[in-house]
């Protein structure tokens, strides 16, 4: 490892933990595969850390995070490092230990906050359960506080993904230190490819982890209330179940359109997505809260037509063949149907924002510090 190169640190520490891919681990492999490009490999040495215990945690790794080139590189002690690169949350660290070097080494902290969430919605979230002879003193909703408060302290520059978390943070009136950018995410997908729409009916797919906020339970009603009408449509989700959703999760086993015109997919790999992508006509974005929501952006730069409730991140959005609702399942219902008579206009070269975009625009950053 050569002395005179600027040394930067990519915490992998939440790729470790996880076996599942969700939207955050998506923006830290891409975000990653990126800055090995785009960043002078003369100047910059890239390289993951960890501040796990001698790389403990989930041995099953996901096939998906071992193609983030920098994962799969030789870890590196993050005491070696001169800017440190934080891309998910990660409850595991060090912040005294961090802060202390920070000031004997001039060391630099890049910091991504893709949501706060637990915050301002702490009934969605939940830790896990804990012993009864040593409860839990503190809150999801504390905890995150605590933790994002220290990140904030550390961090010389932290990126925040939309103008709403923006605006969310600012209306805590924490006194912030770091200088605070905002770079919306993007597409993982390289080419604005037109969906080919199947001759057999109208097709629809929602893809997401299934939680209590992600709106499963209006979509479906909405739903409900087309089939109940005679509407040819299907609806496919795709993403794995999390915690608090077993009634949801009976009603798709119970549901009289199921493997007819409902299908649940928990565990796709990318080209089986892209399959469905390729035969749909319209994609959802229903989240009631999020920091971004990446499938608004997938949706359409696979060439559909995407349905978002009407919240202020998704609004941020200025799209062809985006589409806003407000209300419940009977004004969702509604907006498919209105939708779905609606040509798909025709999108330019890269006309929906990319993650190259992006990675460019932290790379840039990084190079600032």
């Amino acid at each position: 490892m050569s002395t005179n190169k600027i040394k930067i640190g990519v915490d992998v520490t939440g790729l470790i933990f996880h076996n599942q891919v969700t939207g955050i681990e998506r923006v830290i492999v891409e975000t990653n595969k990126y800055l090995l490009k785009i960043l002078d490999p003369q100047i910059y040495e890239i390289h993951p850390f960890t501040t796990a215990p001698e790389r403990e945690g989930n041995t099953q790794i996901h096939p998906y995070l071992l193609s983030d080139p920098v994962f799969t590189k030789p870890m590196i002690d993050l005491h070696e490092c001169h800017i440190l690169f934080f891309g998910g949350i990660n409850l595991n660290i060090p912040f005294k230990e961090l802060l202390n070097f920070k000031q004997n080494k001039n060391l630099k902290i890049l910091t991504i906050v893709h949501d706060i969430l637990p915050l301002t919605h702490p009934e969605w979230f939940q830790l896990p359960p804990t012993s009864t002879e040593h409860p839990r003193k503190i809150s999801s909703k504390n905890y995150f506080q605590v933790y994002l408060q220290a990140m904030f302290a550390l961090s010389n520059q932290v990126v925040l993904v939309s103008e709403h978390v923006k605006n969310e943070i600012y209306q805590l009136g924490w006194n912030l230190k770091p200088n605070i950018a905002v770079v919306p995410l993007g597409t993982f997908a390289s080419n604005n490819a037109a969906a080919k729409p199947s001759p057999n009916g109208l097709h629809s797919v929602y893809v997401s982890t299934i939680t209590p906020r992600k709106g499963h339970e209006e979509l479906l009603a909405a739903f409900d209330l087309l089939w109940n009408e005679g509407f040819d449509i299907t609806l496919t989700l795709i993403g794995y179940a999390s915690w608090g959703v077993e009634s949801f999760l009976k009603k798709i086993e119970t549901h009289p359109m199921k493997d007819k015109k409902l299908f649940w997919k928990s565990h796709l790999v990318d080209w089986q997505v892209d399959e469905i992508y390729a035969s749909t006509d319209i994609a959802f974005s229903v989240s009631e809260g999020e920091g971004f929501g990446l499938p608004l952006e997938e949706g359409l730069s696979k060439g559909l037509k995407v349905i978002a409730r009407d919240i202020p991140v998704f609004r941020e959005r200025d799209y062809p063949n985006l589409y806003f609702f407000k209300g419940a399942a009977q004004e969702l219902s509604e907006k498919i149907r209105e939708v779905s008579v609606l040509p798909t206009k025709p999108l330019g070269p890269n006309e929906i924002r990319t993650m190259e975009s992006f990675a460019n625009e932290v790379a840039q950053l990084i190079k600032l510090l």
